[in-house]
C-alpha cells in the first residue's frame, strides 16, 4: 500500500488513474502491445533468470536468453497444438448441418401418443422451432470461432513479427534491468525518486500478483471443466476448454455461457445424467471461484479479501471487463 499518499490525494488519483487506464486500453495499447507484454514477461521470468544467474553462475545475458528461448518454445508448442486441434474440431462441427439429434425429440413426442391429441400443433411447432434456433446458434458460434482461428492462421506473418519484437524487447529489458530503471529515473527530478520507486514497487508487485491469481483461478476452472468433458466423452473438448478460458475472463458471464447450452442440449437429447453432471460441475466451478477469488487475489496484492471483493464488484459495474483488471490496482 502507498502509505505516503494521503486520503485526499487518493480521492483525486483514483479517478485520474481510471481515466488514464481507459484511454491507455482503448488508444495506446494496440500500438505498444509487444512492449507491454515484454514488461510482463520480463517480470514473470525474473526469478528463474536469477536462479540461472546465481545457482548456475551464468552471465545475466546468457541466463535471460536461455529462459526466454525455453519460455517461447513452450508457449509456441502449446498454442500451435491448441490451434490445430481446435481447427480440426471446428471443421467437423462446421461441416454438420445440425448439432442436436432431432430423432431423440421425435421419439420423446411419439412415446406420449395419448397426450399428443391434447397438445396443440402450435406448441409442437414452437418446440421444434426453438430446437432449430439452438442449432443455428451453436453453428453460428462454431463458424465464428472457425473464422477467428482461420484469421489467426492467416495473420501468422504479423504474429511472427509481434513475437520477434516482444522477444527482443523482453531480452533487453531483462538483461539491462538496472540500466533501464536508472535511465527512466534520470527523466524525473531526484527528489521524487524514492516516491516513484515506492509507487513502482507497489504497482508492480500488486499487478503481477493479481495476474498470477487470475491465472491460477482460470487454470482451476478450466481443469475442472476439462476433466468433466473428458469423463463424459464429449466432442470438441479443446474448443469447449478454450471457450471456458475466454468466458472466465468476462465478469458475471463466466463459464455459464458454455455450460447452460450444454445442459439444454443434454436434456433435449434425453441425456439426463450428463445434464446433471454438467450442472454439478458448473456449480462446483462457480462456488470454487467465489470462495477463492477474494482470498487469493487479496493475498497476492496484499489487500483484505473484503476490500478486494468490493473493488472487483465496483470495477466491473463501472468499467465492465476493463474494471476487472483496473479495480484491484486502485486498492494496492
Amino acid at each position: 500500500m502507498l502509505k505516503k499518499i494521503n486520503f485526499k490525494s487518493k480521492i483525486i488519483l483514483i479517478p485520474l488513474i481510471t481515466l488514464v487506464g481507459i484511454i491507455f486500453a482503448r488508444l495506446i495499447f494496440p500500438y505498444t502491445a509487444p512492449f507491454i507484454f515484454a514488461i510482463v514477461i520480463a517480470v514473470l521470468i525474473d526469478p528463474l533468470v536469477g536462479f540461472f544467474q546465481n545457482k548456475l553462475r551464468l552471465p545475466r545475458g546468457l541466463a535471460v536468453l536461455l529462459v526466454l528461448i525455453l519460455f517461447f518454445l513452450i508457449l509456441i508448442l502449446i498454442t500451435t497444438n491448441l490451434l490445430i486441434t481446435a481447427y480440426t474440431e471446428l471443421q467437423i462441427l462446421y461441416s454438420k448441418e445440425t448439432v442436436i439429434d432431432f430423432s431423440v425429440v421425435e421419439e420423446w413426442f411419439n412415446s406420449f401418443k395419448t397426450l399428443q391429441q391434447y397438445i396443440p400443433d402450435t406448441i409442437s411447432d414452437a418446440v421444434e422451432e426453438s430446437i432449430s434456433e439452438v442449432n443455428q446458434l451453436i453453428n453460428t458460434v462454431a463458424r465464428s470461432l472457425f473464422t477467428t482461428i482461420f484469421n489467426i492462421i492467416k495473420d501468422i506473418p504479423r504474429i511472427v513479427l509481434y513475437t520477434f519484437v516482444t522477444f527482443l524487447a523482453t531480452f533487453f529489458m531483462s538483461k539491462d534491468k538496472e540500466k533501464v530503471q536508472k535511465g527512466l529515473l534520470t527523466l524525473i527530478p531526484e527528489k521524487y525518486h524514492q516516491q516513484i520507486i515506492s509507487v513502482r514497487n507497489g504497482i508492480l508487485a500488486g499487478s503481477m500478483g493479481y495476474i498470477r491469481a487470475q491465472f491460477i483461478l482460470i487454470l482451476i476452472s478450466t481443469s475442472i471443466a476439462t476433466i468433466c468433458f473428458l469423463a463424459l466423452d464429449l466432442r470438441y473438448v479443446v474448443v469447449l476448454a478454450i471457450l471456458i478460458i475466454i468466458m472466465d475472463l468476462i465478469p458475471v458471464v463466466g463459464p455459464s455461457v458454455v455450460f447452460v447450452p450444454l445442459v439444454i442440449w443434454s436434456l433435449v437429447e434425453g441425456q439426463f445424467l450428463r445434464a446433471l453432471v454438467l450442472l454439478i460441475t458448473h456449480g462446483t466451478i462457480t462456488a470454487t471461484r467465489q470462495i477463492l477469488e477474494p482470498k487469493l487475489v487479496g493475498d497476492r496484492i496484499g489487500v483484505h479479501p473484503l476490500i478486494t471483493l468490493f473493488a472487483l464488484f465496483l470495477g466491473t459495474r463501472l468499467l465492465g471487463v476493463i474494471g476487472l483488471f483496473v479495480a484491484p490496482l486502485l486498492v494496492i
